[in-house]
């Protein structure tokens, strides 16, 4: 009986530790996720903006002009 308890207590043991070892890979995973839509979010609105500069200056030049 002692020894199948130290078996199932054993099994309990790597069973938690598989199961934190993946928490910690799944939350590596979104923490990386998470920097890489930031940067992409960035770039856009960093994009969005030249756009719109670059749509106004030809409207500037036409208001100098007249």
């Amino acid at each position: 009986m002692n020894n199948l308890q130290s078996i199932y207590d054993a099994q309990k043991v790597a069973m938690d530790n598989t199961n934190e070892a993946e928490n910690v890979i799944r939350n590596v995973d979104f923490a990386k996720e998470m920097a890489t839509f930031t940067t992409m979010q960035i770039r856009m609105q960093a994009g969005i903006a030249m756009l719109a500069q670059a749509n106004a200056l030809p409207q500037l030049v036409l208001q100098l002009l007249r």
